[in-house]
This record gives C-alpha cells, sequence and structure tokens, in this order.
C-alpha cells in the first residue's frame, strides 16, 4: 500500500514539476508528447521545435556583437555550404574559382556563377614629339584625339599631356577635355617660373549613348609658347576605356 501511495506523488511531483504541460499519461509513454510552442518574453525568441524565429520584427541578430544595425550582423568569418540568394537570385559557387573569375550570370543555372571576365575594350593613342601652340584661342593638342564607336554603355577617358613647359614665368597653359565637341573637364595651369614643368591629368566618365563619338584635348596659352614633350623627353597617352 505504501508503494503505491509513493508512485502517486511521485507522479503528481513531476507533473507539479512540468507545471501541467507534460500529462500523467505522457510520463507513462502512453502515447507521443505533442509539439509545444516556447516563447522567452524578455528576448523575443520563439520555437515551434522546428523553426527559430525573432518574434519580434523590429529586432537584429548579432553574433559577435551586442551592437548588431542590420537584420543579420555578424562580426568575423562566416560560411554558406549552398546558395546565397539576394532577394531571389542565387549566387553559387561549388569549386574553387580559377584565377581571374568574376561572377556572371548563368541563365542555364539560373543564378551567378564563377566565369571568365571578358574585361573591356580600350583605345589609346600615343604621342612621342614634342608640340607646342601660341594660340591664345583653343586649338587640337597634336595626337591627343580619339574616334570610338560605343553602345549604350560607360566609357572612362583619361588624356595624360606630359612634360609642359613655359618658358615665361608667370604664364598660364588652359587644358579641356571634349566629347563630340562639348568640354567635359576644364584645367588652368599656371607655370610659376622659367623652364616650370607640370604634368597635366584630365579624366571623365560618362554613360554615352549608341554610336560613333569623337574625344580630344584642346589647349591655349595667354602669352608666349607652350610646349608638350618638351624636347622630346616624355610621351603623353590619350586612353579611352569601355
Amino acid at each position: 500500500m505504501g508503494f503505491k501511495i509513493l508512485k502517486v506523488l511521485s507522479f503528481v511531483l513531476i507533473g507539479f514539476f512540468y507545471q501541467g504541460q507534460v500529462s500523467m499519461k505522457e510520463l507513462k509513454g502512453e502515447y507521443e508528447k505533442p509539439q509545444k510552442v516556447f516563447i522567452e518574453g524578455q528576448r523575443g525568441w520563439a520555437e515551434n521545435g522546428t523553426y527559430l524565429w525573432t518574434a519580434v520584427s523590429t529586432y537584429n541578430v548579432g553574433i559577435g556583437t551586442s551592437t548588431p544595425i542590420y537584420k543579420l550582423d555578424v562580426v568575423g568569418n562566416s560560411r554558406i555550404q549552398g546558395d546565397l540568394y539576394i532577394n531571389s537570385w542565387p549566387i553559387r559557387i561549388q569549386s574553387a574559382p580559377s584565377a581571374g573569375q568574376v561572377l556572371k550570370w548563368n541563365a542555364a543555372q539560373n543564378a551567378f556563377i564563377p566565369d571568365a571576365d571578358a574585361g573591356g575594350t580600350g583605345n589609346q593613342v600615343v604621342y612621342t614629339s614634342e608640340a607646342s601652340t601660341s594660340s591664345n584661342t583653343w586649338v587640337d593638342v597634336p595626337g591627343m584625339s580619339i574616334t570610338i564607336t560605343t553602345g549604350n554603355q560607360g566609357v572612362f577617358v583619361l588624356a595624360v599631356l606630359r612634360r609642359t613647359k613655359h618658358f615665361s614665368s608667370g604664364s598660364i597653359g588652359y587644358y579641356r577635355l571634349l566629347i563630340d565637341g562639348v568640354q567635359k573637364v576644364y584645367e588652368e595651369v599656371i607655370y610659376g617660373f622659367t623652364n616650370d614643368t607640370k604634368e597635366i591629368v584630365l579624366s571623365w566618365y560618362e554613360n554615352l549613348s549608341a554610336g560613333t563619338h569623337t574625344i580630344k584635348v584642346q589647349w591655349c596659352t595667354n602669352v608666349a609658347t607652350l610646349y608638350m614633350n618638351e624636347g622630346g623627353k616624355a610621351t603623353s597617352n590619350l586612353i579611352v576605356w569601355r
């Protein structure tokens, strides 16, 4: 009799410990314990035995940081075995990429995958002789003109005029970069003393419409003569990359 009383008390105590969430039949193993939802109120975590999530929509989750500023903020290395989705589009890397490969969209795989970088197309003109001007109105810099054909695409232009020189102290050289006759970049350079030598760099980026475009550099001066590649001791370049 005493043994039966102790057994009943044991079940009562166990039931009290689980705060009524587990029935006596469950403890006896008469049927499988049902799935229960647990909510940790202070920190807003919720789970249902299959998923774990933040029950508060405004919370950010930090791994390696106590002050996350994004929905998931990881400080340290992370590893993903599978696809990484940016919105609905996956990035898929299944083996070590070869040197120089970049991510490209692959329609057959419906994902971004490593592929060879085709690069862009470049054009360059090189001028090695000495050039000069005494004009006080705009004239073309010798050798600094190029005509290209593009699609609707971005084009980067770089003009480097080396060893520009004035033999008059306080003289000024004016330089500009034009695309299809429209000035894009302008620079005014003061030559502070006799035989002052400077390098001029003009650069520009623009999305050009499909068609043929002419790119050139012009210059002029306020007094005497302005030189480029003075004495044939330098080389100047006009480079277009698209």
